[in-house]
């Protein structure tokens, strides 16, 4: 690991074990294919995956379960520029770099939790020009919205907003399926099935976080949800769709 990185990892508390990896309550850090994330264990529960979708949803910060070669496990993605200021940026934000504010932003809210003295800025100070935003591909258009309280910021977009009620067991079986995989591909943005509004939503939460680096974050999590839906939306309306029958729900069971 960069010496700059591990220096920094040490500033924030955590310690390295005896395979090399840095931890910090029971946290880990991790560095995959030039992604940074944070992550913790999670064994495996009794729940059926729409649960594992909709666990973390509208809870602060980025932390998702992500079920991933045979494994489930929490993970918090890190922003891109997080390597960048551990290498280069020494911004301080109350007496911490913008790499330990982040650091201290994850292991907050990996309970679901926030200090009280976080306030959402006002729009002008973190770049939102407009309370919702469109996203498109082909056919499907969208519009999303920022959800802004006092004490939460989150950028939502429903995905399927008319998805049949009664969509039969295979077809919800490859809808969780498929969503499952995205929650562990794409970074910020995790997913939940509503089938009492026979919805599929997507968001990324930024309650908590550094109050310096919310212009960047939110830009981030635009480009992820925006990604998100032109990744899922055929996919999802075509599994949806009650008038196609394939046979490959008979032969592909999940």
């Amino acid at each position: 690991m960069n010496a700059q990185i591990a220096e920094r990892l040490l500033n924030a508390g955590f310690r390295p074990d005896q395979k090399g990896d840095y931890i910090r309550d029971k946290i880990v850090f991790r560095y995959d294919q030039s992604w940074p994330f944070l992550e913790r264990d999670h064994s495996r529960p009794s729940e059926q995956e729409d649960d594992l979708l909709g666990r973390q949803f509208r809870r602060p910060g980025f932390w998702k379960p992500v079920w991933e070669y045979g494994r489930l496990y929490n993970r918090f993605d890190l922003p891109q520029t997080f390597i960048d200021l551990c290498l280069g940026c020494d911004s301080y934000v109350e007496g911490a770099s913008n790499f330990e504010s982040i650091v201290a932003w994850a292991i907050e809210t990996a309970n679901g939790t926030v200090r009280q003295s976080w306030k959402v800025p006002q729009e002008q100070a973190i770049g939102m020009t407009d309370e919702t935003f469109i996203v498109q591909h082909g056919r499907f258009l969208q519009r999303g919205c920022y959800v802004r309280t006092d004490n939460a910021l989150v950028l939502r977009v429903c995905i399927i907003d008319n998805m049949p009620s009664g969509v039969d067991e295979r077809r919800m079986a490859w809808l969780r399926y498929t969503l499952l995989d995205a929650q562990a591909r794409l970074r910020y943005v995790r997913f939940c099935v509503d089938s009492e509004s026979c919805q599929v939503t997507a968001e990324v939460d930024f309650t908590g976080a550094p109050l310096n680096l919310l212009p960047v974050l939110l830009k981030s999590g635009l480009v992820a949800l925006r990604l998100s839906f032109k990744w899922l939306v055929a996919s999802l309306d075509l599994i949806a769709n009650a008038e196609f029958n394939f046979s490959v729900f008979d032969v592909c069971s999940i």
